[in-house]
């Protein structure tokens, strides 16, 4: 399920700038979505309600990357 995470963050940033700043930009999202699907399966939930919630976290991240443009 990680490697569905991965390639769900990597699709939000397939039409962002590429820069190092937008690079660090989704390596801590990735980080901080694969930490809270975690956080979810030790609750007890199943890998899809883990996942919907870790991906459902995220929200909309236009304005993070509009903010990190070069």
């Amino acid at each position: 399920m990680h490697d569905r995470i991965a390639d769900y963050v990597a699709l939000l940033f397939a039409g962002a700038p590429d820069s190092r700043r937008i690079a660090e930009l989704r390596e801590e999202i990735l980080q901080n979505t694969l930490d809270r699907y975690d956080e979810e399966r030790a609750k007890g939930k199943s890998e899809q309600a883990s996942y919907d919630a870790a991906v459902d976290a995220i929200g909309d991240i236009s304005d993070l990357i509009g903010a990190h443009d070069p």
